[in-house]
């Protein structure tokens, strides 16, 4: 028996309240130089890993975290050290998936069943 596929769902995700990303960024600042897990940020604040990235990543570059990245922290107790790594970690992450967004869409225009399918429907 077949499986029937179902479709994907693409939406994004709706923009975190600046209250919340306050309320973790003002955390960070209490907490100093140390980088704090998100198992520690949710004991504290009731937030989910999911939301706290998404707080990060909506921070205006406030909160510092990144691929490797012991935890989080405020910019404004990091190193230029720290902060030059986290900005070649996440550049090289970028680049990584646009190869891999490359990769996709090659293998798809070349795929059998783009011989009756026009091109430049997906780019």
């Amino acid at each position: 028996m077949i499986a029937e596929q179902s479709e994907l769902e693409f939406t994004t995700p709706e923009r975190p309240d600046a209250h919340d990303i306050a309320s973790l960024a003002d955390f960070l600042f209490e907490r100093g130089q140390c980088w704090t897990t998100a198992r520690e940020i949710s004991a504290a604040l009731k937030f989910s890993d999911r939301k706290i990235r998404s707080l990060a990543s909506h921070s205006a570059g406030e909160i510092l975290s990144g691929p490797g990245c012991p935890g989080y922290r405020h910019v404004s107790h990091s190193t230029p050290e720290d902060v030059a790594e986290i900005v070649a970690r996440l550049r090289h992450q970028a680049k990584a998936m646009d190869d891999r967004a490359s990769k996709i869409l090659k293998s798809f225009h070349s795929a059998p069943h783009m011989r009756t399918f026009h091109k430049t429907s997906v780019t």
